[in-house]
């Protein structure tokens, strides 16, 4: 069984099972999705297949196909394009919100919101705008195995792996 509430919320499921879909578009695109919880106007609302996620929030994880991500917040893991990330967590207002990589955790407002290449994982940011930007205001779209802990804590440079960065505006 599913829960749905909302105008178009879980519109084309068809044989998706025990998801909870409220809000304006949750779900809407999901046909057989299974184990889903969508809180808030079109989150998750690309997810056709994805199974095992929860999104909270106005257009939290709107473009989102991948499985078993969490997101709280306005905009969080809220993919420009359709995302396939998966085992993501973002919590805070467009945490992660580029992000289609795996194995990310962002939390924070705005914690790795520019991270947007899908071979990006295993990052750790902590802080508002941590591993949003490296040098002077520069979006950091391509790191993997790295850790920024501290409000605008910064990358060196994109695409420079395995970093640790501590401290607020780094």
């Amino acid at each position: 069984y599913n829960a749905v509430m909302g105008s178009s919320a879980g519109l084309n499921l068809t044989t998706g099972h025990t998801n909870v879909l409220v809000g304006t578009s949750a779900g809407v695109a999901m046909t057989s999705g299974q184990g889903n919880v969508a809180l808030g106007d079109s989150s998750l609302a690309a997810a056709t297949t994805s199974f095992g996620n929860t999104a909270v929030g106005r257009v939290s994880s709107q473009s989102l196909t991948g499985i078993r991500n969490v997101s709280v917040g306005s905009n969080a893991l809220n993919c420009i394009v359709t995302n396939t990330g998966n085992f993501n967590v973002a919590v805070g207002d467009s945490a992660l919100r580029d992000g289609p990589g795996a194995g990310n955790v962002g939390l924070g407002a705005s914690a790795l919101e520019s991270l947007s290449n899908a071979s990006a994982k295993d990052n750790v940011s902590v802080g508002y705008n941590a591993g949003k930007y490296y040098g002077i205001g520069n979006p950091l779209t391509n790191t993997s195995g790295s850790i920024f802990i501290g409000a605008g804590a910064a990358a060196e440079g994109d695409s420079q792996y395995n970093q640790i960065v501590i401290g607020s505006g780094s």
